[in-house]
Order: C-alpha cells, then sequence, then structure tokens
C-alpha cells in the first residue's frame, strides 16, 4: 500500500505543481468512489487539501480516515506527520505518535516523531528514540538529517558533524538537508561550505522558494566585504551583548527570558557609549556603522541581480505564482462541497448493469465494450506498476537492512571533503583597526580625566577666592598709597609760583612741555585746590579722581611708575581718544574706584 500511496501522491504533486488542481482531486475522488470503505481514499484527500493550504479541510478528512483506520499503520503514521507539521493540535498528535509506538514499535517513524517531541523538554529521551529510529533505518537521511540538526542545535558539533556526513551519504540530492546544514554553516560562519551546499539545493530544485531565500542570503558571502560585515557584527554582538547578557542570566538564575536579557544589556550598553563618548562622537560611530550595513547591501543586491536573483525578479515569480494559486483555488472551492458530500455520505456503488444502462444513455451501446475494455486494460497496468513498486521498494528495503543494525552505523562510505574556508583576515583587520581608532580617539581624554585633581568642595572654592579677592584689593591700596603722594605734591606744587620747577620730578618728560604750554590754564588753578577722592589701577598704572566741587571740576590723573603720565579732564584733553579715555576712567573710578578716605584709615 505504500507504494501506491508514493505514487499517488507523487501524481497529485504534479498536478498541483503544474496548477492543474482539479486533476488532483480526481485522483484521490476515483480511489474514494472505487473503496469508500477504505481509508486510502481519504489519505489522499488529505494530502490533496495539505498540498492546497486548506488545513480546516485537512483536518475533517484526517478524522475520516482515523475512523476506517484507527489501526491501520499506513494511516496513523501519515496523520501524525500532518499533525506534526500544522501544529494544530499538539496533544492529538501526542496520542497519535504514542497509539504508532505502541502498536507498531519496530516503525522508525513513530520513533522520530517521539524524539521531536521530546526535543525541548527530554533531551536524553530525544536523542534515545532519534537513535532508535536509526537503527531501525540507517539509511533514512530524514532521520539521520534531523539528528545531526538536534546534535548542533545542542552543541554536540564532533557527533553532528558525524551524522550530517551520514545524512549526505545516504541522500547527496535530499534538497531539505542540504538547506538544512547550509543555514547552520552559515551561522557557524563556515561560508565556503555553506555556499557548496546551497549550490547543490539551487541545481536541484531552482524554483524552490525556501532555497531560493537562502541562496540570497549565502550567496553574497563570496564577497569579502559582505563576509568582513557579517563576522563583524557577529563578533561584536556576543563580545558586547551576547557573553555579557549570559553571565547576567547566570547570576539572576534565568528568571526573565533571555531574548529580553539581550535586549536591556543592549539598550544599556548603547547609553553607556553615548554617556563615554559624548554626543556628536556616539552619532559619527552610529553613522559609520549603518554606512557599512548600506555599503554592504548594496554589493548584496548588485551580486543578486547580476545571478539573476534581484528583487524585481523575484517579485514577478511571486506575483505570477499567487496569481496561480488564486485562479486553481477558485476552481477547487467550487468542487468542495460535492466532493465532501461523496465522501461523507458514502453512497453506493451503482450495479454494474444499471451503470452500463446509464452509460448507453450517453454514449452509443457500440461503444459500451470497447469502454469496459480500455479500463480494464488501464485497471490490469496500474495493478503492474502497483507490483513492480512493490517489489523494488522490498528490494531496497532489503538492500538497506542487510547494513548493520547499530545506531547511526553504516559501511562508512568515504566522507565528504568540505571546501577549505575563507581566511578571517579581513575581519581580524578590521576590528584591530576599530580598537586601534577608539584607542587613539578616546584613551588619551580618559587618561587625563583619570588623573585630572577633584574638584576641591564648593565651600574650599568659595573661600580661596575671597582670599584672592583680598589679596588683589590689597595689593591695588598698596599700590594706591604708594603713589597718592605723587598725586598730592602734583596738586600742592600747582599753587606755587615756581610750579614747573617743584613739580618736575613727578612729571613725566614727555608730558612735561604739555604742563608747561598750558600753565596759565584755569584748570590747573582750580585744582590746586582739588580734593583726592577716589583711585582705581590698570596692569601698569593707577588712576586718581580730583575734585573741587566750589568750582565743579573733575579730572582724572594717571601715574605710571611713580611719574605724572598724564591729566584727562572735559577742558583740557583735546583729541578724541583722551575724551573717552578721560569718560572711561571717571566711571570706572566712580562706580569701582576705592575711597581715598579708607586707605588713609588703613595706614593710620
Amino acid at each position: 500500500m505504500t507504494g501506491s500511496l508514493n505514487n499517488q501522491f507523487s501524481l497529485m504533486k504534479y498536478y498541483i505543481d503544474k496548477g492543474e488542481i482539479e486533476k488532483s482531486i480526481e485522483q484521490a475522488e476515483a480511489v474514494l468512489q472505487d473503496n469508500p470503505e477504505s481509508p486510502i481514499g481519504y489519505i489522499l484527500m488529505v494530502y490533496h487539501y495539505y498540498m492546497v493550504g486548506q488545513n480546516e479541510e485537512v483536518i475533517n478528512w484526517s478524522d475520516e480516515a482515523l475512523q476506517r483506520g484507527p489501526e491501520d499503520e499506513a494511516v496513523i503514521e501519515f496523520i501524525s506527520y500532518i499533525y506534526q507539521d500544522l501544529q494544530c493540535d499538539q496533544e492529538k498528535w501526542k496520542e497519535l505518535v504514542e497509539t504508532g509506538l505502541r502498536l507498531f514499535p519496530e516503525n522508525a517513524s513513530f520513533h522520530a516523531q517521539y524524539a521531536h517531541i521530546h526535543k525541548a523538554t527530554n533531551i536524553e529521551q530525544a536523542k534515545l528514540s532519534y537513535q532508535e529510529a536509526i537503527r531501525l533505518k540507517p539509511h533514512e537521511e530524514l532521520y539521520l538529517g534531523n539528528y545531526a540538526a538536534y546534535l548542533y542545535a545542542l552543541n554536540e558539533r564532533t557527533e553532528a558533524e558525524k551524522y550530517e556526513q551520514l545524512a549526505l551519504q545516504a541522500n547527496p540530492e535530499d534538497v531539505n538537508n542540504l538547506l538544512k546544514f547550509a543555514k547552520i554553516a552559515f551561522d557557524d560562519e563556515k561560508f565556503k561550505k555553506a555556499q557548496w551546499l546551497i549550490d547543490e539545493a539551487m541545481r536541484l530544485e531552482p524554483n524552490n522558494q525556501n532555497v531560493r531565500d537562502s541562496y540570497k542570503t549565502i550567496y553574497p558571502t563570496k564577497n569579502v566585504f559582505i563576509r568582513s560585515g557579517i563576522q563583524l557584527h557577529v563578533f561584536l554582538f556576543k563580545m558586547l551583548v551576547g557573553y555579557p547578557a549570559i553571565y547576567i542570566s547566570k547570576i539572576i538564575g534565568n528568571k526573565i527570558s533571555f531574548e529580553f536579557l539581550l535586549f536591556l544589556v543592549f539598550l544599556a550598553e548603547l547609553g553607556g557609549l553615548y554617556l563615554i563618548i559624548g554626543t556628536k562622537s556616539f552619532f559619527i560611530l552610529l553613522g559609520l556603522y549603518f554606512l557599512i550595513i548600506f555599503v554592504g547591501l548594496r554589493i548584496k543586491e548588485s551580486m543578486l541581480k547580476a545571478a539573476g536573483l534581484s528583487n524585481i525578479e523575484e517579485e514577478t515569480m511571486e506575483k505570477e505564482a499567487k496569481s496561480q494559486r488564486k485562479a486553481a483555488l477558485k476552481k477547487m472551492k467550487k468542487e468542495i462541497a460535492k466532493n465532501k458530500e461523496v465522501a461523507i455520505e458514502k453512497e453506493e456503488m451503482l450495479p454494474s448493469a444499471k451503470l452500463e444502462m446509464q452509460l448507453s444513455e450517453i454514449w452509443d451501446s457500440a461503444n459500451i465494450e470497447e469502454i469496459k475494455i480500455e479500463a480494464e486494460a488501464k485497471a490490469e497496468e496500474r495493478a503492474k506498476e502497483e507490483e513492480k513498486a512493490k517489489e523494488k521498494e522490498k528490494a531496497a528495503l532489503t538492500k538497506k537492512e542487510s547494513s548493520k543494525n547499530t545506531p547511526g552505523k553504516t559501511e562508512n562510505p568515504t566522507p565528504i571533503e568540505w571546501p577549505k574556508e575563507y581566511s578571517r583576515w579581513p575581519v581580524f583587520v578590521m576590528i584591530f583597526a576599530i580598537a586601534l581608532s577608539i584607542t587613539i580617539r578616546y584613551v588619551p581624554g580618559m587618561i587625563e580625566k583619570a588623573n585630572r585633581p577633584k574638584p576641591l568642595p564648593v565651600e574650599t572654592q568659595q573661600s580661596m577666592t575671597a582670599f584672592k579677592e583680598d589679596q588683589r584689593l590689597n595689593e591695588v591700596k598698596m599700590n594706591i598709597q604708594n603713589y597718592l603722594p605723587v598725586v598730592t605734591q602734583f596738586t600742592q606744587s600747582l599753587g606755587d609760583e615756581n610750579a614747573i620747577g617743584n613739580m618736575s620730578d613727578i612729571i613725566y618728560q614727555g608730558y612735561e612741555e604739555v604742563i608747561k604750554e598750558n600753565i596759565d590754564h584755569p584748570l590747573l588753578s582750580q585744582l590746586a585746590n582739588a580734593n583726592i577722592q577716589r583711585a582705581s589701577t590698570s596692569i601698569t598704572s593707577s588712576y586718581f579722581l580730583l575734585v573741587n566741587e566750589e568750582e565743579n571740576i573733575k579730572a582724572v590723573v594717571e601715574i605710571t611708575f611713580g611719574k605724572l603720565t598724564h591729566l584727562y579732564a572735559e577742558d583740557w584733553s583735546q583729541t578724541e581718544t583722551e575724551i573717552e579715555e578721560y569718560q572711561k576712567w571717571l566711571n570706572h573710578i566712580e562706580t569701582k574706584g576705592i575711597d581715598i578716605a579708607e586707605i588713609t584709615e588703613q595706614s593710620l
């Protein structure tokens, strides 16, 4: 029955792939009408609706098949696989598998499914079940491939590679295994091995969408920039996010999901980087990272376009496929109700005489015998084909079972030699360059910041500021006090007859001529009775404000190195510069200057 079923499945799949869905369902209906009490027709109906994606119909027809063959090995095996793939009712699937193990303990498929059930919850049981399935069918590529993938997931790589070799040797053209191992090799950064595997899968099934999707991911790794970018991304993720998350997970005892913990660590490190290097540098680094991603995407797009796998071509193919599926499904849905009635109501077959009578109304009676002869010939031909298929399958099984009956042991054909992998020096250069640039850019500043003296307490700073201000003020007062006698001598000399002679030693030589030329100026006689009220200093000079309140006269005297170097007043100053200097120092002394009386009191 298995051989016949496989032939039917192959034919129905052929029709469905071509979009001739009505022909596929006709195959199932024909078997169902020939023997409505047999589960075979119902299994074919399950397969048809499974292939066209009508899951609700799949479950309905599966129930019908189980009702007619509740302890039929082929029925339980097939329906359990359907439930496994759909993942719609895990309890039902587990029940079917356990029933199969109880009734048919030598059936390898039930052990393989039982392993799948316990993959996440009981590792040892899963391993034992996989090994038992392989013991029963040592050359079954499905079991060998699934077990190898499971061992890879458990990080038991040596054992996984052994079963991977066995799976590929059992059937080098099994696309599912090629695709599965290509993805594992890609994740392990074994890019040449991944390319070899996906190239084989693409050669065998170029229109398989899963193969094409994986090919679009793996094929661009032939480019050194793409490879290095992937390796750099993986390295940074492991070092900065993965390992810290694992360490934290061990500390907190797996109290939160690892995926969420990865996200938290990523956010924390992103925020920490922002605080350490500052806004500008942070966005520069972020921009460089996205630039690498952008360049990689453009290279990848260019390579895929050259390989005939551009997005436009893929979208065109997908649209055509969708259009064909929609048209086929539309036809199929019109027939669902009628097909369902035929299967569920189990109408009785018409007696041959009555059937011939009805047929004679459609065709000429002369053709009836010809039709019967043709039908019998087809039936006989189909029976012969089924018998040949059974014999072929039996011979294959006998050959397989003759091998050693130990888990996973075969005649040990020559192992596959994988191509030598690419050198990893480009990514090492990238990592070194990044580390060196970060060191040069940030480490000196961080060292300087670490060695920088800590700021003094606010109270100490305020105290020191006040002390410096007092010290500066004392220096100013000392300078004013030292030059005050010069200003006093100047004002007293203005009242003498020999004014020039008396002040010649206190007036700067270059300014003495200005005093002589203006000795009769009214300002000088007015200043003779002026008081020295306030004073201020600059870096090199001291300035004194002279005020004659009776005459309402103000003047500023500049003293530099003990000599009178300039006199500023409204009627005295001639140039614009002198007038500006007068206004400047007059305002400064009046607002920020020191009272002479205060200095005099301190000296006393």
